[in-house]
């Protein structure tokens, strides 16, 4: 395959790519409206993470792709609704743990990821199963050529990914 073909791929599957998430995204966002749920698709994926494990603003803004201060306004917003924890690191007193609270699990158990109504649910169950799985496979190949998406995936996976020092924040 010449540069140019590639390039031209690249370009099409980062579209592809976008609508995918932006079709997950508004499923999402008309769940939480539904559910009388009054925060974002990208505070309900900052719970999400927490969900896992206790991590700083600095970790978050850095697997997110966000600014910090953008987000630092979410975690004041979700800490207003009571669904995140400020901690305290007894070692470092600038670096602050955040930890979701029991009403923020109890919200994420209400309000599902995907649910069987959204478009691309019923797209994925239009083709099949087969070459769902190949979507699937494809993707996680693709993913896993970057380095961070290795330790994402693995993190997805519950399999232990390589030794890498946390950074603070």
């Amino acid at each position: 395959m010449t540069e140019p073909e590639l390039l031209e791929i690249s370009n099409e599957i980062y579209t592809y790519a976008a609508l995918l998430l932006k079709f997950f995204s508004q499923s999402l966002e008309e769940r939480l409206q539904s559910a009388g749920v009054t925060i974002s698709g990208l505070q309900f994926s900052l719970l999400r993470m927490l969900q896992f494990e206790t991590l700083t603003s600095r970790q978050l803004s850095q697997r997110m792709g966000l600014d910090p201060s953008s987000v630092m306004r979410m975690i004041d917003a979700l800490e207003s609704k009571e669904l995140v924890l400020r901690g305290v690191d007894p070692h470092d007193r600038r670096r602050t743990p955040l930890q979701i609270t029991q009403k923020g699990l109890e919200l994420l158990a209400a309000v599902p990821v995907i649910s069987e109504k959204d478009t691309i649910y019923q797209a994925l169950q239009t083709l099949g199963q087969e070459p769902a799985l190949k979507l699937r496979e494809l993707l996680l190949s693709v993913i896993r050529q970057v380095p961070e998406g290795r330790l994402v995936t693995d993190l997805i996976s519950g399999k232990p990914g390589p030794e890498v020092e946390p950074k603070d924040g």
